[in-house]
């Protein structure tokens, strides 16, 4: 009921997290925000006292919260809807890029809190969600998922991460998470969900299943 009436009133609940040294990157592939100063205000010789400062930032695309673009990943040389994986370039992509769905997405939010549903603070590394427990979630809160609902995965990982006192701990974090299995994407087609988000790096499981061994 409490759902409901906040859908009603429009509420819109901000779910970005923080972009720091800290954000959970492993650092081989993206390293977290670089944050230079080039001035800050010393050593400069300004008319009537004048003074700045200035810095820049250097950041992955998917150095915190963000939407994957469709041209994010391909197949056999083809992106989604059949085009060429060519058409991403060195300028960015000419189909399927993120700018699409600029300025954002907003949509009614389905929450399903895998953890919670367990009685556990989060799912195992490498634990992968079936269809089965989605229902089962579904079944448990109450939340029916319905065409066009953006569908948000809790695992508890967020919370793992950021249980972890040092950079090594993290570190270890980043190396395995429970995720959605290939099996649920039959499930979210089924259900016509617009997008899936999730509170883990990967979404899918970490380490990936392996079919058939």
């Amino acid at each position: 009921a409490r759902a409901a009436a906040l859908v009603r009133r429009g509420d819109v609940f901000d779910l970005g997290i923080p972009i720091d040294k800290m954000t959970p990157q492993p650092g081989d592939l993206r390293s977290p925000p670089l944050h230079v100063m080039t001035e800050t205000g010393e050593d400069q010789n300004l008319p009537n006292g004048f003074h700045y400062a200035d810095d820049y930032v250097v950041l992955a695309l998917q150095g915190a919260t963000q939407w994957d673009a469709l041209s994010h990943v391909f197949y056999d040389g083809q992106l989604y809807n059949g085009h060429s994986a060519s058409s991403v370039g060195p300028h960015g992509a000419v189909h399927c890029g993120i700018d699409r769905i600029a300025p954002g997405v907003v949509g009614r939010g389905i929450l399903l809190d895998l953890p919670r549903c367990q009685g556990k603070n989060w799912l195992e590394r490498g634990e992968a969600i079936s269809p089965e427990q989605l229902d089962l979630a579904i079944e448990a809160q109450g939340s029916p998922v319905g065409e066009g609902d953006i569908l948000l995965v809790r695992t508890g990982w967020w919370a793992r991460y950021l249980a972890a006192t040092d950079r090594d701990s993290r570190g270890k974090a980043l190396r395995g998470e429970a995720g959605l299995s290939i099996d649920c994407a039959e499930w979210l087609g089924r259900h016509a969900v617009a997008a899936v988000a999730a509170d883990n790096y990967a979404v899918e499981v970490v380490p990936s299943e392996r079919r058939g061994a």
